[in-house]
Parts: structure tokens; sequence; C-alpha cells
């Protein structure tokens, strides 16, 4: 606030030139008593048809003397003071053309009188006379006149503005009002110039002075009031600007917490996206190692089903050479074979199925966490850029406030200096009041009011440039206003963006819940179809049981009957190997089928288990809860498989875990290494050879 230190000091100046000017024009007023004599004779023998013209010459002069005067004080104002200067030399000019040449003279003599440093002594001499109050009336013409010309350089200098550009012209108003009395003041002394006496003019001049006073008394209370506006108003902009930095601060707390309520959201869904793809790819991986060994096993059983169906021509064979009565159940068995074989076609499409359901499900997670991760990024570049215009706007907040508060020391300040410059000039009055006959107190006032005038006009230019910076200062805070609410429109719009991805999220995770559901149904379905082919099988199993019993009683009634011993024996060999065999084959479908169902209600649990484990993780992100339950899980799956008997032995359950786990193992092993894979298939396909070999060639021993 330097411009209201700047008001301050030049307010100061501006008392103090008042005390000097009162001084210089009660010195100079005996000086100028002799060329006022002569003026006032040259009225008194002038016609009255001529006294206005010679009223408006005397008042043309005054006013050249105190463009003059004006000239040299003010600096920053000469363009306005020449005009108005011209003006007032053509008015003079004009009226100095009709009066006559003692004029010229007289004038020239006023010029020499005033610059002239002392008095002479008959100017002295004639001080004494009556013309003096017409002096004193000249010199109340020239301190109204340069009050006018003033208030002419203010209004053409500096553009009116606002409710101080009207008070200043009211002011200026006051002060044309008391020309025109003190002209009328001049008059009626022109007229009792020649009756008044030494003292009657003393008091005169206490009076014009006292005028002045008064005059000068109503500027600096207009120039008060002037400072009491602005200090209301800056009252105001305090208020306002402390009501705004609530505001702000509430918008801006307001905004903090939405965005650590979107943030802790946002890093919430992450973490349990990243949990759920961890736990998918880790049951994917399971997945995988299952579907590859159930993809062995088939192909295994497929082989055992080739070598089955080309025993059982074999024994077809056999059967209608020896046995006629045999074909019909072994048509039956063709039936059911066929039927066993397109039930495990239909289980291999379905693995297939699964397995391309499970390939589209790890590409859309991976899909949605790369979304995931790119929208956390473009969210904390923006929060960052929120985080940097805040802190520009609580800089600006700051900067303001500093400079109110030093307005209002500096205001304080002012109030107390111009407190004691009115004691120290009511004192000085009180002085001259006194010891009016000084000629040096005279000489310093007429300095000070001068000087005090030209403080006047520079107070009255710097209140103006103070009103421009205080319009500029609002300017920028509308703008930062407008900058504030652009930002919070666009805050805005952040949010409702943030609100729409969140209800996206939602509506992606209840589609992949409805997906969830679909698969548990389908895997009912699938288990409720395994079951019931495993009652069908099992029936199955019994009526080759019957029937080999049913072979067996035939073939010993056949071999009492038959003749020869050896060709018997050798029959009921071959169908007692071809029958263990396949009794072998059964049990192996069998168990096969039963670890597939094992199998699928295990699948059926974990997907159950990772359906509950998400829902926990919705209400707590704790990742270590997470870990206890997938490993629960699994004990669980496996526990499930055994009948009740072994899982309540320990002993069983940890066994149970650790073939699971190395089976695990092996088959991330054999996924990871082509090479040990396909030296197993060549081992499995050496072994089955050599089973085959040594049941072909094996002779069981007679006792």
């Amino acid at each position: 606030m330097s411009w209201l230190s700047e008001i301050t000091s030049k307010a100061e100046i501006f008392l103090n030139k008042i005390d000097q000017s009162a001084a210089i024009t009660l010195n100079n007023e005996s000086l100028t008593h002799e060329k006022n004599e002569s003026y006032n004779k040259y009225n008194i023998k002038d016609s009255p048809q001529l006294s206005p013209i010679n009223n408006t010459f005397s008042e043309n002069d005054g006013k050249r003397t105190n463009l003059n005067m004006l000239n040299l004080s003010v600096d920053d104002k000469i363009h306005t003071a020449n005009k108005l200067h011209n003006d007032a030399i053509s008015q003079s000019n004009l009226m100095r053309s009709t009066s006559t040449p003692s004029l010229i003279k007289q004038d020239e003599m006023l010029f020499q009188f005033l610059n002239s440093s002392q008095p002479s002594e008959k100017s002295h001499r004639k001080s004494h006379s009556g013309p003096k109050v017409s002096h004193n009336s000249a010199t109340l013409r020239k301190s109204s006149l340069t009050d006018t010309i003033s208030s002419e350089v203010i209004q053409s200098y500096v553009p009116l503005k606002s409710n101080l550009d009207n008070k200043l012209l009211d002011s200026v108003k006051v002060s044309t009002g008391t020309e025109k009395t003190i002209k009328e003041v001049n008059v009626m002394h022109a007229t009792e110039k020649n009756n008044s006496s030494g003292a009657y003019q003393n008091k005169e001049l206490l009076t014009n002075l006292e005028l002045e006073n008064k005059l000068l008394k109503n500027e600096l209370s207009v120039l008060n009031e002037e400072l009491a506006l602005n200090l209301q108003r800056l009252q105001k902009q305090k208020d306002e600007t402390e009501m705004y930095q609530k505001r702000y601060e509430n918008r801006r707390n307001q905004q903090n917490e939405d965005y650590e309520r979107i943030r802790k959201d946002f890093e919430a869904r992450e973490a349990d996206m990243q949990e759920a793809l961890k736990a998918k790819d880790s049951q994917l991986a399971v997945l995988r190692v299952r579907i590859q060994e159930v993809d062995l096993e088939l192909k295994d059983k497929i082989q055992t089903l080739a070598l089955v169906e080309s025993q059982n021509e074999k024994l077809l064979k056999d059967h209608k050479d020896a046995y006629g009565f045999h074909g019909d159940a072994l048509q039956k068995l063709q039936l059911k074979l066929e039927e066993t074989e397109q039930e495990f076609h239909k289980t291999q499409h379905e693995c297939n199925k699964l397995k391309e359901e499970l390939i589209n499900m790890q590409a859309k997670f991976q899909n949605e966490q790369i979304q995931s991760t790119e929208i956390i990024k473009q969210l904390q570049a923006k929060q960052n850029d929120e985080k940097v215009k805040l802190l520009e706007y609580e800089l600006k907040v700051k900067h303001s406030e500093e400079t109110a508060c030093q307005a209002q020391n500096e205001f304080a300040e002012y109030k107390e200096k111009a407190a004691r410059i009115l004691q120290a000039k009511e004192k000085l009055i009180n002085s001259l009041k006194q010891g009016v006959s000084s000629s040096d107190s005279q000489l310093m006032l007429f300095s000070e009011l001068e000087s005090l005038k030209q403080e006047r006009d520079l107070l009255s230019d710097e209140i103006k440039k103070n009103t421009y910076t205080i319009e500029q200062l609002r300017s920028e805070y509308h703008d930062l206003e407008m900058v504030h609410n652009e930002g919070r429109e666009e805050t805005n719009d952040r949010i409702e963006s943030l609100q729409m991805s969140l209800q996206e999220e939602i509506q992606k995770r209840n589609n992949a819940e409805d997906d969830m559901k679909r698969y548990m149904q389908e895997l009912h379905f699938v288990r409720d179809e395994l079951h019931k082919t495993k009652i069908s099988n099992v029936s199955l199993i019994q009526q080759y049981d019957a029937e080999i019993n049913r072979l067996q009683q035939q073939l010993v009634a056949k071999r009492s009957v038959s003749s020869s011993e050896e060709e018997l024996e050798n029959r009921l060999r071959t169908l007692t190997e071809n029958l263990i065999h396949k009794q072998t084959t059964i049990e192996a479908l069998g168990t096969e089928k039963n670890s597939l169902v094992l199998q699928l209600e295990r699948l059926e649990k974990q997907y159950a288990d990772v359906q509950n484990s998400l829902v926990k993780r919705s209400k707590a992100n704790q990742q270590n809860d997470f870990d206890d339950l997938e490993a629960g899980s699994h004990i669980a799956s496996i526990s499930s498989v055994m009948p009740s008997q072994i899982t309540r032995n320990q002993h069983w359950k940890k066994t149970v875990n650790t073939i699971d786990k190395i089976s695990i193992q092996l088959g991330v092993f054999l996924r990871r290494y082509p090479t040990a894979r396909l030296m197993v298939v060549i081992y499995m396909i050496i072994l089955h050879i050599w089973v085959t070999f040594v049941l072909l060639t094996y002779t069981p021993e007679i006792h």
C-alpha cells in the first residue's frame, strides 16, 4: 500500500506549505501597497462606464500571475496550465487594447515590484494609506483565481470517475462560490478604502485570512471525506475477501475430500481387480493342468478302447466259431461300448468348450486390467493439476490479505499525522492573530498558501490514481473469481465422468457375476449328467458280471460234455484271460469316471470359493484373508474327494494334499517343458505295448 503512504506524506507537505504561504502573504502585503495605490487611483479617475473593463483587466492580470506561479510549481500539469495561460493572455490583450497606455506601465511596475526582494521606503510610507484594502482584495482575487485555475486543470487533466470524482467537483464548486463572496467583499472594501484606518485594515486582513483558512478547512474536510470513503471501500473489500476466502476454503476442503474418497475407491477397486486376476490366473493354471491330464487320460482311454474293440472282435470271432448262442450278448456289449464311446466324445467336446471359455475369460480380464491402469494414471495426473491450481489460488489470497493489512496500518499513521498537523496549524493561526504586523510571518503565510494549493492538486491526482489502482484490483479479483469458477466447473465435469466410469465398472462386475452364475448352472448340469452316467456304468458292470458268471457256467458244462480236455483247457485259459483284461479295463474306466466327477466337483467348489472371496474383498480389502481362503478352498476340495472315514484322519489328509500338490507341480512341469511331455508319451506307449505283449504271451501254471 505504497500509494496510501504517499498520500499521507503529501498531505503533511501540503499542510506545512499552507503555513509557509500564509506567512509569505502577510509579508508581501506591505510590499505591494504602493502599486495598489496607483492602480486604485487609476480606477477612481476612470469613468463609471470603464469600471467593469478595468475590473476584468485586473482579474486577467491576477490570472496571468497565478498561471505563471502554477507553471513553476506544478510540473505534471504544464500542458493544461499553458492552455489556460494562453486563454488568459488573449482575454487580457483584448481588454488592454481598449485601455490607455498607462495600464501597461502600471502592469510592468507591478511585476517589477512583485519580483523585487526588499520593499522601498516609499512603499512603507504609503502602506499606511487607504488603498491597502484594495491590495487585500487583489490578493484574495489571486488566491481565488488560482483555485479556479487548479480546478480547471484537474477537470482537464484527469478523467472523473465514481464517487470520489463527484466529491472533487463539489469541492471545486464550493471554491468558485467562495470566489464570488470574496469578490463582493473586495468591491465593498474598494468603496470604503478611503475611510478606513490602520486598525480597520488589520482587522480586514485577519478576516481575509480567516476566510482562506475556512476554505482550506473545507478542502481538508472534503479530502477527509474522500479518505473515509476509501477506508469504507477497503473495509468492504476486506470483508468480501474474507467471505470469498472462507467459501474458497470450504470448496477446497470438499474437493479434497471428494478426491480422497474417489482415489481410495479406485485404489480399492484396483486391489480387488489385481487380487481377482491373480486368483483367476492361479485357477487357470490349475485348470490347464487338469485339462491336460484329462486329455492324456482320454488318449489313454481311446487307446484302451481300441484295444478292447480289437479284443472284442477276436472274442466275437472265437465265440461265433465255438458258441453260436453267445452272439446276442456280444452284440449288446458292442452297443454298450459304442454308447460309452459316444459319451466320451461328448465329454471331450465339453472339455474343449470349457477351454475356449477360459481363454476368452482370460483375455477379458487382461483388457479390463489394462483399462483400469490407464484410468488410474489419468486420475493421478488430473489430481496433480488440481493441487497446483489450489496452491496458486492460496498465494493470491494471501497477497490480497497482506495488502489490506498494510493499507489499514498506513491509514492509521496518516490519521495521527493529520491530527498533529492540524494542531500545529491551529497554534500557528493563533500566533498569527497575535502578531499580524510582522512582515516575515506574512511572507511565510503567502508561500505556504501557494504550496498548499499545489499540494492539494497533487493530492487530488494521487487520489484519482489510487481509485484507478483500486479498480484494477477489482478487475483482477473478478478475473480470479472467473478462473476459480471455471476450475470448479472442470472439476464437476471430471467428477461426473468418474461417476460414469464407476457405473460402467459396476455394470461390468454385475455382468461378470451373471456369467459366473451361468457357469455354475452349467457345472451343475454336467455334474448331474456325470452322476447319471456313473449309475448307468455301475448297472452295466453288474450286467457284465452276471454274463461272465453265466458264461463260466456254460463253459464248465461244455467242458464236461466235450471230448477233448486239452481244447477246453485252452479255451478256458483264453476266456479267463480275456475276462480278466475286460474287468481291469472296466475298473479303470470306472475309476477314471470317478476321478472326472471328483475333478468337476473340485472345480465347482473352487468357483464358489472365488465368488465368495470376491464378495468378501468388496467389503474389506485384505489380501491375507484372500490367501487363507484360497488355501482353505484347496484343502476342502481335496478332502471332499475322500470318504468320511479317511477325512477324519489327519495323516490321510496330509498325504492327499501332498499328492495333489505333487500332481499339480508335475502338470506344470510337463506344460512348461514339451520335451519331457514327449518322453512321457513315448514311455506310456512302450509300457502299453509291453503289457499287451505280456498278456498275449503269458501262460498260467496248472496245479
